[in-house]
């Protein structure tokens, strides 16, 4: 199957922000028609690269969906984004993508966001423009894991990819 393509639309957007466990999130309302739970760390420069990042994701979203459904937010509204290269080493990253299937337990969408993010650059250097190549594999990795939402910029190169994958695995 190949999984829900998330373009943001860069114009005509509607911003609404949300206090959630005393973090503010800032939102478009026609960017998404759901709550996006997106792990990330407050400054890129505190990044413990020592840290158990699948077990921070975890405990992140444990919490973060307890105080949700206090909030009454409906679970069937929510999806979950480990948010890689957000508070990440790139090798956290690459465990974050490496390690998806686990954020399986938790019965929601997986949403990743992996386009031309800088963790491709540790593994290949390039430019962002240049890391289509990258941005595809890691994109195939990570459906194959559990991902049901990509977030793209290569929306025509990603779906071929995807398409050629579920086609093949089909006959396999």
């Amino acid at each position: 199957m190949v999984p829900l393509l998330w373009l943001m639309n860069p114009g005509n957007h509607q911003r609404h922000a949300i206090e959630v466990g005393g973090i503010r999130r800032e939102f478009f309302s026609n960017a998404v028609p759901f709550g996006d739970l997106i792990h990330e760390k407050a400054e890129k420069y505190d990044v413990d690269p020592a840290l158990d990042i699948m077990a921070d994701v975890k405990d992140f979203f444990a919490r973060s969906l307890e105080i949700a459904a206090r909030a009454g937010i409906a679970r069937d509204r929510i999806v979950l984004d480990p948010g890689v290269g957000f508070g990440k080493t790139p090798e956290q990253s690459i465990e974050t993508i490496a390690r998806l299937a686990e954020l399986r337990a938790f019965g929601l969408p997986l949403l990743i966001g992996l386009s031309r993010k800088r963790f491709i650059d540790s593994v290949s250097p390039s430019k962002p423009q240049q890391r289509i190549g990258g941005s595809i594999a890691a994109n195939v990795l990570a459906v194959l894991r559990g991902a049901g939402i990509v977030r793209v910029h290569d929306v025509a190169e990603t779906v071929q990819a995807l398409r050629v994958v579920a086609a093949i695995q089909s006959h396999g």
